[in-house]
């Protein structure tokens, strides 16, 4: 099975980059987050990982995939 990727110029209202604020949020909550966010998704993905391993073992698919790490 192949895949067709058609890559299209910007359309209107993309948005090329992004940075939150939230300090509105913090100053209203008095909430900080306590852990970078690269460490929180680094965390977040290994214990998900853990708690959901992959379960296609036996399928034919198994010996084309391998398993990312970040």
């Amino acid at each position: 099975m192949t895949t067709l990727v058609e890559l299209l110029p910007l359309q209107p209202g993309a948005v090329l980059n992004t940075c939150a604020d939230a300090s509105d949020l913090a100053q209203a909550t008095g909430f900080q987050p306590g852990i970078a966010l690269d460490e929180g998704l680094g965390r977040f993905i290994a214990w998900f990982r853990d708690y959901y391993p992959l379960r296609i073992a036996h399928s034919s698919l198994a010996s084309g995939l391998q398993r990312r790490t970040l």
